[in-house]
């Protein structure tokens, strides 16, 4: 059905967390927003909502292309600072269970500590009030438009 609401991606933000072993882990990297500008109209309803305005966009916004490309950066350099951190305590084995290859593998000096194994695995999660009915839609809609382009 779609969302009445949703005619064109005004603002990505993000946020860098990094959750072990049950607690939030600091990381250092800056948060990331960008409002984009868009050739649709802005909606009133969703204006009074969100507190973005035609004038807001115009004096702050970027093309939906470069808010992506930044966005993209930001990702690389949140991992740059996730790589440095170091395995969560939880994630090795602990007491005498007689396996030290595996305690030896899991603590290996170039270990990136990113969950503990050493994959490089950084998860991406997008957090949305009507994702699937709005936001996912657009945004692929929009990024297939900027693509295309």
């Amino acid at each position: 059905e779609g969302c009445r609401l949703c005619n064109a991606i005004t603002q990505i933000a993000a946020v860098a967390r990094l959750f072990r072993g049950g607690e939030f882990a600091g990381i250092g990297a800056p948060d990331y927003e960008r409002y984009v500008t868009t050739g649709a109209p802005m909606n009133t309803v969703a204006s009074k909502m969100t507190g973005i305005t035609k004038t807001l966009l115009s004096r702050q916004g970027v093309s939906l292309r470069e808010a992506l490309l930044a966005f993209e950066q930001w990702v690389q350099s949140v991992h740059q600072h996730i790589l440095p951190l170091p395995a969560p305590s939880s994630h090795l084995p602990i007491g005498d269970d007689g396996d030290d290859e595996l305690h030896d593998a899991m603590s290996e000096p170039e270990d990136d500590g990113v969950d503990g194994e050493g994959d490089g695995v950084m998860p991406v999660v997008m957090v949305s009030h009507r994702g699937f009915i709005c936001d996912l839609p657009l945004l692929f809609q929009s990024v297939d438009k900027t693509l295309n382009v």
